[in-house]
């Protein structure tokens, strides 16, 4: 938030066009999913009122850990500024948690594909 009121000090203007929440394989704790999507609905919330802008959130579905899964798809369901996008089939390193190069091309274009299929409205 910093950083953005510097901008507009020196006369720049912004637009937040989309945020993107990935989920880390480290905050993955065994919460249930209703306070998993809780949770993530009050970080979208806040920040979306820290900044002072309504803006849309794609999810990147994890594919571990089943509660993290449901959280997500019903967060998406409930909310029209929520989408997610798909995870499961890219190729991951040795450490089966962290998507590999070439899959993390494929994953943002994913993201791309899906929040302009979903949100982009030119001139807006």
């Amino acid at each position: 938030l910093e950083r953005l009121a510097e901008l507009k000090a020196q006369g720049h203007t912004y637009r937040i066009v989309s945020f993107i929440w990935y989920q880390g394989e480290s905050d993955n704790t065994e919460q249930q999913p209703g306070d998993r999507l809780n949770q993530l609905a009050r970080l979208i919330d806040t920040l979306q009122d820290d900044l002072g802008q309504r803006f849309p959130t794609v999810l990147v579905r994890t594919r571990e850990r089943e509660h993290v899964r449901e959280a997500d798809l019903a967060l998406a369901a409930s909310r029209p500024d929520v989408i997610w996008v798909d995870s499961d089939d890219l190729e991951l390193w040795s450490d089966n948690l962290h998507v590999k190069g070439e899959g993390l091309l494929t994953l943002g274009h994913r993201i791309y594909d899906a929040w302009k299929t979903q949100f982009y409205r030119p001139g807006k």
